[in-house]
């Protein structure tokens, strides 16, 4: 999968962790993000932390869809940084 791709997947399944399971993301962190044979193919572990206390859900506001509407990611300096336009 092409980075961009991966990051789109990457949201994508904690958009449907926290559906499933009625809870909150409280963090993430991408712990390795690794370049595989091309560069088109990347690999990700992230450790992310998720909340199912009903005052901290209800502050959120509920997120619809991930999408790759101005989607970006980059390499700045030693870390990434990635924009996402969210549906809600």
């Amino acid at each position: 999968k092409s980075l961009l791709e991966l990051y789109h997947d990457f949201l994508d399944e904690i958009l449907f962790e926290c559906e499933t399971n009625y809870c909150a993301v409280l963090n993430a962190k991408i712990i390795e993000l690794n370049q595989k044979k091309t560069m088109d193919d990347f690999s990700i572990k992230a450790k992310i932390n998720y909340s199912k206390n009903l005052k901290e859900i209800r502050k959120t506001k509920e997120v619809k869809a991930i999408t790759y509407h101005e989607m970006s990611i980059e390499k700045k300096a030693d870390l990434w940084a990635g924009q996402v336009i969210l549906d809600i």
